[in-house]
C-alpha cells in the first residue's frame, strides 16, 4: 500500500487492539480471579502493548517517513505475528508464542533492510570517489611541458 494506506491499515488494527484490551481489561476488572483470567491478563497485555501502541507508531512512523512505510507482506506478518502471539499466550502454546514474536520481528525489520542495505553500500562507493578524485588544486598545476 501506500505511505497513507499504511497508516490507516496500522491505525485501523491499533483500533481493533485497542478494543479487545478494553473488553479484555473491564472482564479483568468486573471477573474474580482464576486461572482463565490469567490468561486474560496476558492477553490485555500483549493487545495493548504490542497491538495498540506499537501499531500506533508504526502509523506514525509510516507517517512521518514514507521510505519506511510498510508493505502488504510487512504488515501481514506483522498482524498475523502479534495475533498469533497473543492466541499463544491465552492458550498456553510455546510454539504458537515463539512464531507469533518471530513473525512479528520479521515484520518489524523487513522495512528497515533496504536503508541499511543502502548505508552499507553507499560508504563503499563514497571511498571509491575519494580515491579517484584529483584534488582541486591540481587543476591549477602547470605540467612542465606546458607554458
Amino acid at each position: 500500500p501506500s505511505p497513507r494506506g499504511a497508516v490507516g491499515l496500522h491505525a485501523k488494527a491499533a483500533m481493533g487492539y485497542l478494543g479487545l484490551a478494553g473488553v479484555s481489561g473491564v472482564a479483568l476488572a468486573m471477573l474474580d480471579s482464576s486461572e482463565f483470567m490469567m490468561r486474560v491478563a496476558l492477553v490485555y497485555g500483549a493487545a495493548g502493548l504490542l497491538g495498540f501502541l506499537a501499531q500506533s507508531l508504526l502509523a506514525i512512523a509510516a507517517r512521518l517517513e514514507p521510505a519506511l512505510a510498510v508493505t502488504t507482506l510487512t504488515f501481514s506478518l506483522w498482524s498475523v505475528g502479534v495475533a498469533t502471539l497473543t492466541a499463544g499466550l491465552f492458550l498456553g502454546a510455546d510454539r504458537a508464542l515463539a512464531l507469533g514474536a518471530w513473525l512479528a520481528l520479521v515484520g518489524t525489520l523487513l522495512p528497515v533492510v533496504p536503508p541499511v542495505a543502502a548505508c552499507l553500500v553507499r560508504p563503499l562507493s563514497w571511498t571509491h570517489a575519494v580515491r579517484n578524485r584529483r584534488h582541486p588544486a591540481d587543476q591549477f598545476t602547470v605540467s612542465p611541458g606546458r607554458s
